[in-house]
C-alpha cells in the first residue's frame, strides 16, 4: 500500500478502546482525536518488528527491569506485556502478585487501587501504566498483563501498553510515535 502511493503518508496508526469496541486502524493518518497532548516520536532501532530503545522499567521510582536500557517492540498482535523472566518477577513482586500453580500471576482485586503504576521511560519521556491498566480481571479474579518469556531479553509492548497509548508506525521516518489515549 505504501509502495503503491495508496495511502497519504507511509504510516499508519492504531487506537484501541478499552472496552473492546471501537478500536480502530487508521492508514495513511494520524487522527488527534484519539489522544491528548502531543505525540513523542521515539527512533527506530531495528525495522522488522517496530523495535526501539526503553531506558528503564521502575515501580515506586525504584528501577525494576531494563537498568540500562533493553530493547523492545510495539506490537498488536501481542495482548500482554512480555519481557524477559527474571524482569518480569521483579515487577510482579513490586506490584504483589503472587504466582498461581498454572503460572500466572494473581492481584488482591481489593487493593487495585493502592496498587503502584509500572513505568515505562522511552526515549526520555515516562509512559507510566496504571493498575487499571496491567490487571485483567475475570469472573471475580484479577490477574497480571505481565508475561515472562524465558531467557528473551526483547520486550513486547502488547495491547496493554497500546490501550494506554495511542502509537503511530512511521515507516518513512522509521519511528513510532506514542501520546496518551482518550
Amino acid at each position: 500500500m505504501m509502495n503503491g502511493h495508496l495511502v497519504a503518508r507511509d504510516l499508519f496508526s492504531v487506537y484501541m478502546t478499552r472496552s473492546g469496541q471501537g478500536s480502530m486502524l487508521i492508514l495513511g493518518a494520524i487522527d488527534p482525536s484519539y489522544y491528548t497532548g502531543s505525540l513523542h516520536w521515539v527512533p527506530i532501532t531495528g525495522q522488522a518488528y517496530w523495535q526501539f530503545t526503553v531506558d528503564s522499567i521502575t515501580v515506586n521510582g525504584v528501577v525494576a527491569a531494563c537498568d540500562g536500557g533493553c530493547e523492545a517492540v510495539l506490537d498488536t498482535g501481542t495482548s500482554m506485556l512480555v519481557g524477559p523472566s527474571s524482569d518480569i518477577c521483579n515487577i510482579q513482586a513490586a506490584m504483589g502478585a503472587t504466582e498461581d500453580p498454572y503460572g500466572q500471576f494473581d492481584i488482591d482485586c481489593r487493593s487495585l487501587s493502592i496498587m503502584p503504576a509500572v513505568v515505562f521511560e522511552i526515549h526520555g519521556r515516562k509512559y507510566p501504566l496504571p493498575a487499571s491498566t496491567y490487571v485483567n480481571e475475570i469472573e471475580g479474579l484479577c490477574l497480571s498483563g505481565f508475561q515472562g518469556d524465558g531467557d528473551s531479553q526483547l520486550w513486547i509492548l502488547g495491547d496493554v501498553f497500546i490501550r494506554e497509548y495511542y502509537s503511530v508506525f512511521d515507516r518513512a521516518n522509521n519511528r513510532v510515535g506514542l501520546a496518551k489515549a482518550v
